[in-house]
């Protein structure tokens, strides 16, 4: 971690504790719902029969399910238990794959497990998963699709600026391109015709960002004096607020505050 980020997250506590007492962060917290309980409802709604508090046992149900898909089973299992860890995209798309999903049950997995979004289709390995869970195919077949896209073409956006020329891929764009595929040789080959794209992730918020703050920019020299002076001051109460924000937001890792 740079020195940059370091003062950085030091600002934001600081400014969190300001704004939120410790205790009622702590009252937040508690109110989370886990992993672990999340998974355990998965699990009673996809066969498992036997004692909810058995962590043996629906880690056991857990390898079954992974060994008969023939996928590889996770390491520390029993630690989404014993340590409350949590589980990668990848661990949590096999999970899928495991137990036979399809795109709606994928979805609802992560809504409801894994609390996010599911396909992130400007990851090329997701995308993959997109067109094996929506064509009922297996794992193999997807970690064989893995193998033969050109992954390691991706460009690095943190070493060199990508320029568009306006031809962006935006995920609804990507999944209906995929939605039209008939063979996974159609989409390695739209792979390789579009690999450039798929180095620059969430290409629709930071768009949305830039232009915003262009739109800004301009409405902010055009108001009065008094005015771009309210202007900034109600911009720093929302940084301000921000990184109160940004900081509540990484109390996943709450172990600090015991």
């Amino acid at each position: 971690m740079d020195n940059y980020t370091k003062v950085m997250e030091q600002k934001a506590y600081e400014a969190a504790i300001e704004y939120y007492p410790k205790e009622k962060i702590l009252e937040a917290v508690n109110t989370f719902h886990k992993f672990s309980d999340s998974l355990d409802d998965f699990l009673r709604n996809h066969g498992y029969a036997g004692d909810i508090n058995d962590i043996t046992g629906k880690t056991d149900f857990i390898k079954r399910s992974f060994e008969k898909s023939g996928i590889p089973v996770p390491r520390g299992i029993r630690e989404w238990y014993t340590k409350g860890k949590g589980i990668s995209r990848t661990t949590a798309f096999q999970i899928c794959f495991a137990f036979r999903l399809d795109k709606v049950e994928t979805d609802d997995f992560f809504r409801r497990v894994m609390m996010t979004k599911s396909f992130d289709c400007h990851a090329m390995e997701e995308a993959v998963y997109y067109y094996c869970i929506c064509n009922g195919k297996d794992y193999a077949e997807a970690d064989q699709l893995l193998q033969a896209s050109p992954l390691n073409q991706i460009p690095d956006i943190t070493k060199s600026r990508m320029v568009f020329d306006g031809d962006i891929l935006f995920t609804s764009s990507i999944m209906k391109e995929i939605d039209q595929f008939k063979s996974g040789e159609e989409l390695l080959t739209y792979f390789k015709k579009n690999v450039e794209k798929f180095g620059y992730n969430h290409v629709t918020a930071t768009d949305g960002i830039q232009n915003s703050g262009e739109k800004s920019e301009t409405r902010k020299k055009d108001l009065p004096t008094k005015k771009k002076s309210e202007f900034r001051d109600a911009s720093s109460r929302r940084k301000k607020k921000g990184v109160c924000l940004k900081f509540c937001g990484r109390l996943w890792d709450w172990t600090k505050w015991k």
